[in-house]
């Protein structure tokens, strides 16, 4: 996976320096000028985005057991820093969101549940987001291998969710665990029993969290809803670049594009995906190309912004762990 991840971060980066060459540079240079104060403005509307994203994890929880609010924000914000600048295919933030909610205090296996849930969330989210956008795209009739490549996209990310549920439900990890367990037979160490354990745990605290499923849906709303920020990006750099679209439009724009870059989660953060996606689907209503790729680099460009306080934070908040670590034997040696 890891060397998966690798080639489709160089492939992307191939593919937007080329979508780039292809277009007049000086343009779309211009366009990002022109976005000014308006780039500052972006990036607190994606602040909100993950303050109410932070929600929906916290949902997911047993209501007793709820992390704190401004815990999961943290976590949410790092985990967008590590997803945006490391190459780890959008799996590596959910986990270093996860390890920063069990150090303020929940429980391993209740937080790593969650996760996984928080993951088909997610999904089901951009699926439903997706679909508003197909929606849209189709009303403006346009047609064409576009619009059967976001509809795939979209249809893609729904059954993988639906997939995801279903297995998260039959006890997979349990079985799968008690299989290794079989196969190794006598030979079966400690470690192989504690594996199965912590399998069955899990899979049951995932069962725990079917149980109210009202909850689930909530945060599959919550989400899609805190989406409506992002379309507000699109929409506000768009006007400040002389783009006059609507708020449909960028609606349009934005959820295709999210939902086309998840299904090709391998690609991390969708570099070149996005772009490509921008430019084709601004092709069908006659948009310039230097203008889509104006705007994706402008909302590619926030994400960087953030996600750098974000990497360096989390790196001081490991150290001064491990500082303590380090620290504690010495002070019981002495």
């Amino acid at each position: 996976m890891r060397l998966l991840t690798l080639v489709g971060l160089l492939a992307g980066l191939i593919l937007t320096g080329y979508l780039i060459s292809l277009h007049d540079v000086d343009a779309v240079w211009t366009s990002l000028v022109a976005v000014g104060w308006g780039f500052v403005l972006i990036c607190l509307l994606l602040m909100l985005n993950i303050v109410v994203d932070a929600q929906c994890f916290r949902l997911i929880f047993p209501p007793a057991a709820m992390p704190s609010y401004w815990r999961v924000v943290w976590g949410t914000f790092v985990s967008r820093a590590v997803n945006t600048l490391l190459p780890m295919a959008a799996v590596g933030g959910e986990l270093v969101k996860a390890r920063i909610v069990i150090q303020g205090g929940s429980p391993g296996v209740l937080v790593g549940a969650a996760t996984v849930v928080d993951k088909t969330v997610q999904a089901a989210s951009l699926s439903l987001w997706g679909l508003f956008g197909l929606a849209v795209l189709l009303a403006s009739g346009a047609e064409g291998g576009i619009v059967r490549g976001a509809a795939l996209a979209v249809i893609g990310l729904g059954l993988g969710a639906a997939g995801f549920v279903l297995v998260q439900r039959t006890g997979a990890l349990a079985s799968f665990a008690r299989r290794v367990q079989i196969l190794f037979g006598r030979r079966a160490g400690a470690r192989v029993a504690r594996f199965v354990d912590i399998a069955s745990c899990s899979d049951e605290a995932l069962k725990d969290t079917y149980r109210r499923p009202w909850r689930f849906v909530a945060a599959v709303l919550l989400m899609t809803v805190s989406r409506v920020f992002t379309v507000l990006e699109v929409w506000l750099v768009a006007r400040l670049i002389g783009l006059p679209i609507d708020f449909l439009d960028a609606l349009m724009l934005e959820s295709l594009t999210s939902a086309i870059r998840g299904a090709i989660f391998v690609v991390p953060v969708g570099i070149g995906v996005q772009e490509s996606a921008f430019v084709l689907l601004g092709a069908l209503f006659g948009w310039p190309a230097e203008a889509m790729l104006a705007i994706s680099l402008a909302t590619r460009g926030r994400e960087i912004v953030l996600a750098i306080p974000g990497l360096i934070g989390w790196q001081i908040a490991e150290s001064r762990i491990l500082f303590r670590r380090v620290k504690r034997p010495r002070a019981a040696e002495g």
